[in-house]
């Protein structure tokens, strides 16, 4: 063996950066800077909702509603297809429209279903949307940071 081995240099491991890191970095940046609009956002959602809900005209006929500096303009409804749940289950079979079938809890409470019945039937489990909590990190002041 020679004398000039060359010397082997340790290696280091640098830990994989998480790809969801900037993620939630953005997602406290933005949720920090849209904190104070938050209540606008809310109330202008608000006001959108009831002036729909107060427009009285025709479903294909536009409405205006005149403020002292604005102009709000209700459009014609839009277009939706719905099924004729009837009309179905008269076309098909029981086992079919079950596969196809979704009812809400707030349909069966809507609906007076027997509390007997509703207890038998739902089911409670850890399904739902999870919450999101934005928690900005401590900084250390520069002089204790070095």
């Amino acid at each position: 063996m020679s004398a000039a081995k060359k010397e082997k240099t340790p290696l280091s491991i640098v830990p994989k950066a998480d790809p969801l890191a900037a993620m939630a970095d953005e997602l406290g940046t933005l949720s920090k800077e849209l904190g104070p609009w938050k209540a606008k956002i809310a109330r202008e959602e608000f006001l959108r909702k009831t002036l729909r809900q107060a427009c009285t005209a025709a479903d294909d006929a536009e409405q205006s509603i005149e403020g002292t500096r604005f102009v709000v303009n209700l459009g014609a409804r839009g277009n939706e297809r719905h099924v004729n749940v009837l009309k179905l289950m008269k076309m098909i079979s029981l086992r079919a429209f079950g596969a196809l079938a979704t009812v809400t809890l707030a349909a069966l409470e809507a609906n007076r279903i027997n509390p007997t019945v509703v207890a038998a039937v739902v089911e409670n489990g850890a399904t739902g949307h999870r919450s999101i909590k934005i928690f900005e990190k401590a900084t250390l002041p520069a002089e204790k940071a070095a």
